[in-house]
């Protein structure tokens, strides 16, 4: 986001080189998979293909995540129309640029034959499973924004490291891009802002006790500057699309008030930090836990990071708030921990730091090894960390493909070949969530609501009625579905269906680690 360095260099080639190949081994929407099996990405999928066949999301195509991860993807769907390979290019794009941005932060407290290295170990925690799952989430996209944000923290922490009776030092220009930040993720996924609020706050409380209100003045003003540009754009397609009211109802409302979790402040209070500080450790990944531990209570207390009230403030409250609001009033999914993992490259640093500073005192004639060193790690280390390989084309049997059912492909692409056979056939997606039968088939949903979000029926009965409606009216030609494995569709609930379809294939396979039937029939 500065221009003081060339962003194409050799080791940025390099980054960018590195993250195309782990995508490709590491992602499951490369090449090497058959499909992304994982149901949020495929919806993502869907709405994106709609927005460039002319569809609003939210008005024609009803989903409640943020507008701009639908754009992202109708970017990817115009690269490649039946499958996610456009998303994997931007994935490796979206992990190149975490890599340059995690550099630059490196620029600050190590030697130059560190930084390139530590660079290289940021796929090793950002690709880790099982948070980064199947690949293709909105967190994951939104990482480079939140590490930015830290390399913003850590530079104005730097430029002020002996803080004192003088001005705190700011680049005002550097706050649009921040702004910039802060427009996308919230047009993305509101609750990720927490990093920002705690940031404004932290900057709030110094600018204020220097009683330097016209910087204040000057940061908000640039901040909102650059927030305004993204929500400009955002508002403007909607408005023109004279939908504005259907995005606030998708994404706003939805989202607050139809998943009715219903939890006491004290429990989403107690919950948000036990998850905040303990969340990796509570599924096992302790490893991960102490780096974020590190990050917290030990970074911002290295000297060589600051030795003022202020950088510690200025650090510490966007971390907490940032983490606290990510999970409030939440019952979280593996993947909602993936911005945290932003914050455990921090302990990261730490270490590397004090190992710097061990070698230098001790062995500084060993540096280039400890360089070497991390750079095998940072080569190995992510084939450690993230498994999705076994369930890739390299071993086509896996359980992921088919559980004791017949065929070497999974469902989705085994109920493909047989609707690709009818010209011009209408799919739907009966009452479960997004299968990827549209993105394998490369159809455009005739209904608004193309899938079944997890919303209660009580809370919003339309969704489930206006399934029920293209069912019983056989608008759809062929439905997709799904059950856990050993149960009949009747016994599921789904009578409506059975009687004005019926069933033409079905297969077995495992989606996030469930054994589950799935479904193909064709109306009566």
């Amino acid at each position: 986001m500065e221009n003081r360095h060339k962003i194409f260099n050799r080791e940025n080639g390099i980054f960018l080189v590195f993250a195309i190949i782990l995508i490709f081994f590491l992602g499951k929407s490369s090449p090497l998979y058959y499909l992304n099996d994982w149901v949020d990405a495929n919806a993502y999928f869907t709405v994106g293909k709609g927005i460039v066949h002319g569809l609003v999301p939210y008005r024609d195509l009803f989903d409640q995540k943020g507008p701009l991860i639908y754009f992202l993807h109708a970017i990817g769907y115009l690269i490649s129309q039946h499958n996610f390979w456009g998303i994997a290019v931007l994935e490796s794009f979206n992990l190149c640029a975490s890599m340059i941005i995690f550099k630059k932060i490196l620029q600050l407290y190590v030697s130059k034959p560190l930084q390139f290295a530590g660079a290289l170990l940021v796929p090793m925690a950002f690709l880790a499973s099982p948070f980064f799952n199947a690949g293709d989430s909105v967190e994951e996209f939104m990482m480079p924004f939140i590490l930015y944000l830290m390399y913003s923290i850590c530079k104005i922490i730097h430029v002020n490291l002996h803080a004192n009776s003088f001005d705190f030092q700011l680049d005002f220009k550097q706050f649009y891009w921040i702004g910039l930040g802060l427009g996308i993720v919230f047009w993305s996924k509101y609750i990720l802002v927490g990093f920002w609020i705690g940031f404004f706050i932290a900057l709030t409380i110094i600018l204020f006790s220097r009683r330097q209100f016209m910087d204040w003045l000057k940061v908000l003003l640039y901040t909102l500057l650059g927030f305004i540009t993204v929500t400009a754009v955002v508002l403007l397609y909607f408005l023109l699309n004279h939908a504005l009211s259907d995005l606030f109802f998708g994404y706003f409302y939805a989202n607050i008030s139809l998943y009715q979790i219903n939890m006491s402040t004290f429990t989403k209070v107690f919950n948000s930090i036990k998850y905040l500080f303990f969340g990796f450790g509570m599924g096992g990944h302790w490893i991960i836990n102490i780096m974020l531990l590190l990050a917290i209570f030990v970074f911002p207390f290295n000297k060589k990071v600051s030795d003022a009230w202020e950088g510690k403030v200025l650090y510490l409250l966007p971390v907490i708030f940032g983490g606290l609001l990510m999970f409030w009033g939440l019952t979280p999914r593996l993947y909602y921990w993936l911005p945290l993992l932003v914050i455990a490259m921090m302990g990261l640093l730490a270490i590397l730091i004090n190992v710097e500073t061990s070698f230098q005192n001790n062995f500084p004639q060993q540096i280039p090894r400890l360089r070497n060193f991390i750079i095998v790690l940072a080569c190995v280390a992510p084939f450690m960390m993230n498994t999705n390989y076994n369930f890739s084309k390299l071993y086509p049997k896996n359980y992921t493909v088919a559980y004791q059912s017949k065929g070497d492909l999974p469902a989705q692409l085994q109920f493909k070949k047989i609707i690709d056979r009818q010209k011009n056939a209408k799919v739907l997606n009966y009452g479960t969530l997004d299968l990827g039968v549209y993105t394998v088939t490369n159809k455009i949903p005739d209904s608004k609501y193309f899938y079944i979000l997890n919303i209660p029926k009580s809370a919003f009965p339309e969704m489930y009625q206006q399934q029920d409606k293209v069912i019983t009216h056989k608008q759809a030609d062929f439905v997709v579905t799904r059950t856990p494995a050993g149960q009949d569709l009747v016994d599921a609930g789904m009578d409506t269906l059975t009687d004005h379809y019926r069933v033409i294939k079905k297969h077995n396979q495992v989606n996030d680690n469930e054994l589950l039937t799935y479904w193909l029939l064709k109306k009566k």
